[in-house]
C-alpha cells in the first residue's frame, strides 16, 4: 500500500510538472537589399522563433519588434541602390555582366560584415547553435558558421542551380539544367544546349578568377582566426532550402537534404486588408487589376514615355488598377488608378474581384498568382533577370 501511495504521488508530481522544451539559438544572415527575397525567408524566420527558438536575423531593413527575434539592421548597402540597378539594366556583354554581379555581391558582403553592429556581435564571444545563410554568392558571409562554431544551412530565395548543387555534392546536368539567369527551360534545343553549356563555363571562369579570390580576400580580413579555411565552410552545409517548387520549374536532381519549400511565405488565411484599398477594390463593379514590378525594380525609375503610355492605357479601362509606384505623386494620374509604395501583395491576390496581375515575372509574384489562381499578364523590362523570368515562366506553362 506505502509502495502503490509513492507511485501515486510520483506520477501526479509528473503529470503535474510543465513538459520540457528545448529551443535553439539561430543566427540568420540576409544581405540581400531586395525586399521580396527577404519576405520569403521572413515568414520561415518568424516561425522558428514562435516556437521558442531564439532567432537573430542580420538584414538590411527596417524591423518590427517580433517575439523571440532579436535584428540586427546593415542598411549602408540600400546607399548603392541606384548603382545596383544600373548594373543589373546595363547592356553589357555576358562576360562582362558576370564580372558587373560579382563586384555587386562583392559590395552586399563588403556592407554587412563592415556594420559596426555586426562587428560587436562578432567580437561579442555569444554562441549560436544553427546559422542560416542566404546563398547568393556572398561566401564570405558564410563565415559566420565557423566563427560561432554551428552547424551551417543555407536558404535560397531563388531555387538551385548548379553553384548551389556543388555546394551540396549534387549533380547538375548542363543538358537539361538551364542557367538560371537565362530565358531558357526544360527542353532546350541543341542550339540552347550549347548555348548553355558555354554560358555555365564562362560564369565558371569569372567566378574561379574573378568573384571567388574576392571572397577569399574577404574571408581573412573579417574572419582573421578562422577555425576552418573558405574551401572547408564551402563543404559543411547540413541542409539547404530552396525557394522554388515543381509545379513552376521542371524536373532536376535533388539530394534528401535539399528541400524545396517553394510557397512556404504564403499565409493560408489572408490577412485583413488595409481600409483604403479594400474600399477600393470592393467598390468597383468591374474588378481591379494589380500592377507591380517588384521590390528590385521601381516604377518611378521608369522612362517618362512608358509611364506616360501605361497611364493613358490604365485611364482607358473599366477596370480599377492598383499600382506599386514609389512616389507619393504620380503626375496624369486617372482616377481609376491608385497608388503606394508598398502594398500587401498576397493578401491583394487573395481578394476575389482582383481579375488580373500585372508583373515582371519574379519568382513569388508567379508562385502567388498561381496560389490565388489569378491571370498574369509578363511586363519584362532591361533588367536581364526580369526578361529571363517572364520568358521562361512562359515556356514553362507550355
Amino acid at each position: 500500500m506505502k509502495c502503490l501511495t509513492l507511485l501515486f504521488l510520483a506520477l501526479i508530481t509528473l503529470i503535474g510538472r510543465p513538459p520540457r522544451t528545448e529551443g535553439a539559438k539561430i543566427l540568420a544572415t540576409f544581405a540581400f537589399p531586395g525586399r521580396s527575397q527577404y519576405i520569403f525567408a521572413e515568414a520561415y524566420l518568424k516561425a522558428l522563433a514562435a516556437r521558442g527558438h531564439e532567432v537573430t536575423v542580420i538584414n538590411t531593413f527596417e524591423n518590427k519588434p517580433v517575439p523571440n527575434m532579436r535584428f540586427i539592421s546593415a542598411p549602408k548597402i540600400h546607399k548603392h541602390y541606384a548603382e545596383a540597378m544600373q548594373v543589373m539594366q546595363a547592356d553589357e556583354s555576358f562576360l562582362q555582366k558576370q564580372k558587373s554581379f560579382s563586384w555587386l555581391l562583392g559590395i552586399i558582403s563588403e556592407c554587412l560584415l563592415e556594420n559596426e553592429s555586426v562587428q560587436e556581435l562578432l567580437k561579442s564571444g555569444e554562441t549560436f547553435d544553427l546559422v542560416i545563410a542566404e546563398v547568393l554568392h556572398t561566401e564570405a558571409l558564410y563565415g559566420f558558421a565557423q566563427h560561432f562554431n554551428a552547424t551551417l544551412m543555407g536558404f535560397s530565395t531563388y531555387g538551385t542551380d548548379y553553384n548551389i548543387d556543388e555546394l551540396m555534392g549534387n549533380i547538375s546536368p548542363m543538358a537539361y539544367n538551364p542557367l538560371i539567369s537565362s530565358p531558357r527551360s526544360n527542353p532546350m534545343s541543341f542550339v540552347e544546349r550549347l548555348e548553355n553549356n558555354l554560358e555555365i563555363w564562362l560564369e565558371k571562369l569569372v567566378y574561379e578568377f574573378y568573384h571567388y579570390p574576392k571572397m577569399e580576400k574577404q574571408y581573412s580580413k573579417y574572419f582573421p582566426n578562422a577555425t576552418r579555411t573558405l574551401p572547408e565552410v564551402l563543404d559543411s552545409f547540413s541542409l539547404m532550402l530552396l525557394g522554388q517548387h515543381f509545379s513552376v520549374s521542371y524536373p532536376r536532381p535533388y539530394l534528401p537534404n535539399m528541400i524545396e519549400v517553394g510557397g512556404l511565405h504564403i499565409s493560408h488565411k489572408p490577412k485583413a486588408l488595409p481600409d483604403d484599398i479594400k474600399q477600393f477594390i470592393e467598390s468597383s463593379a468591374h474588378g481591379v487589376i494589380y500592377f507591380s514590378l517588384g521590390s528590385n525594380v521601381r516604377s518611378k525609375d521608369l522612362p517618362e514615355s512608358t509611364r506616360d503610355t501605361l497611364l493613358k492605357v490604365f485611364g482607358s479601362l473599366k477596370q480599377r488598377v492598383l499600382w506599386k509606384f514609389e512616389d507619393n505623386l504620380l503626375p496624369g494620374k486617372p482616377d481609376n488608378v491608385f497608388i503606394s509604395k508598398w502594398f500587401p501583395q498576397p493578401d491583394i491576390l487573395a481578394h476575389p474581384n482582383v481579375k488580373l496581375f500585372i508583373t515582371h515575372g519574379g519568382l513569388l509574384s508567379t508562385m502567388e498568382s498561381i496560389y490565388f489562381g489569378k491571370p498574369v499578364l509578363g511586363l519584362p523590362g532591361k533588367c536581364i533577370c526580369m526578361y529571363a523570368n517572364s520568358v521562361s515562366t512562359w515556356r514553362r506553362t507550355l
